[in-house]
């Protein structure tokens, strides 16, 4: 798969009045992939900080698989902050 920050952005965007998604898997992509242009553009949105703003919304998902992206910097810590325990 592929899927970068502006198709994770869009995708997020196209679920979020999705109240019966439960399982969502987008490993092995290029998520957080454009995670230093926020260091040129800091109104840059990553893939992995719009799926936080997602999660942290009125998300009902249960299992989120993002394993082999590139996940880091801020986009992990919006991710970290929006998972509640």
């Amino acid at each position: 798969a592929d899927i970068d920050d502006s198709e994770a952005c869009m995708l997020v965007s196209s679920m979020s009045t999705n109240r019966r998604l439960r399982t969502l898997v987008l490993s092995h992509n290029l998520i957080g992939k454009d995670e230093l242009m926020n260091v040129v553009v800091p109104d840059h949105v990553t893939g992995g900080e719009a799926i936080a703003n997602w999660l942290s919304g009125k998300c009902r998902l249960r299992k989120l698989d993002l394993s082999w992206n590139h996940l880091r910097l801020g986009s992990a810590a919006a991710l970290a902050s929006a998972i509640e325990l």
